[in-house]
């Protein structure tokens, strides 16, 4: 994947760009859905102690489920912008490595040995499905003597992609559990609270600090790989590191909210495309502009049939639909 470069005066204007419009997408989320709420219950709900029913309207179920869909959001796309960098893929995604199938079929399993289960435990489960499938796809990518192949990783996260939705599927229809799974598979983040925000962050929060320390070094391997080991860099260490960043990033994500993979395609190709592909400016570009995005649709979502709730998956679809299509179009013309 070749590095498109980017003056700094443009990198900050787009970061600018990006700032306002994730700061223009948040306040939007607090103020819409299905009760419309003014600006000054806002800012008494996050800088006061003061209640009323718009306020705590705004504490318990609002403001949890935005930062909800920027934490998704952000970390989806900085998972994209590195498994793009690593596999030297431009229309690779977080989903490639088989966390969603993994983190789905440990709920369908979850399902059927607790059935009364919380949705706490069912957050939990479905992180440890995404995370175990993960490590279980770089155990068998990492070859002993050749390190890990981006070939052999894409190619084995789709077998292990394929094995575990056969699997859910199984399941579902053995102990008629379908109306169920197409619920988790609908994606969204309505319903998230704070004690399900408190387990998830530190998670996404360790997976952006990975994704950060090894930016630099990833740019030169996304240049190419004799140039990264001829200026000193570790090629299994950046892999490794990589992977394991956009395994935390990707199963906290998917167990909050679903499969929402396709922002962590579509998201870095936008960023990349307007400033390069150094990801030292890269990644926080994509992690506030997925953020953003992802904001905007779920207020798209719980506003667009109020009072009831459109799929949010539905919502990323339709944008990204069209992008998709165009993306591969643009692809096969080079």
């Amino acid at each position: 994947m070749p590095i498109i470069k980017t003056s700094m005066s443009k990198y900050f204007f787009y970061l600018l760009v990006c700032t306002l419009l994730f700061i223009g997408a948040f306040l939007l989320s607090l103020r819409f859905g299905a009760a419309k709420i003014d600006f000054e219950a806002i800012g008494q709900a996050i800088f006061t102690t003061k209640h009323s029913a718009s306020i705590d309207l705004l504490r318990e179920i609002r403001l949890p489920r935005s930062l909800a869909a920027l934490i998704v959001g952000a970390a989806l796309a900085i998972a994209g912008a590195l498994i793009q960098g690593l596999t030297h893929n431009p229309i690779a995604e977080p989903s490639i490595l088989g966390l969603s199938s993994g983190a789905y079929a440990c709920y369908a399993f979850s399902l059927v040995l607790l059935p009364n289960q919380s949705y706490l435990i069912t957050l939990i489960i479905c992180m440890l499905g995404a995370a175990l499938t993960g490590w279980l796809v770089l155990g068998l990518a990492n070859h002993r003597t050749q390190g890990l192949s981006p070939m052999r990783l894409i190619l084995t996260g789709a077998a292990i992609s394929i094995l575990f939705n056969a699997l859910a599927q199984m399941i579902g229809l053995s102990f008629q559990l379908t109306k169920d799974l197409s619920m988790w598979t609908a994606s969204g983040v309505n319903g998230v609270n704070w004690a399900q925000l408190k387990i998830i962050f530190p998670f996404g929060l360790l997976g952006g600090a990975l994704a950060f320390y090894i930016a630099r070094p990833l740019t030169l391997l996304a240049l190419s790989e004799e140039t990264a080991i001829g200026l000193g860099q570790n090629i299994r260490k950046i892999r490794l590191i990589s992977v394991i960043a956009i395994i935390l990033l990707t199963a906290s994500s998917v167990a909050l909210a679903g499969n929402l993979t396709f922002v962590g395609l579509m998201i870095p190709q936008i960023i990349r495309r307007l400033a390069g592909s150094n990801y030292q400016r890269t990644l926080p570009l994509s992690a506030l502009t997925g953020a953003s995005f992802l904001m905007l649709a779920d207020t798209i979502a719980r506003t667009i049939h109020a009072p009831y709730e459109t799929p949010l998956i539905a919502i990323v679809s339709v944008v990204g639909f069209p992008f998709f299509i165009y993306l591969v179009k643009k692809e096969g013309t080079k």
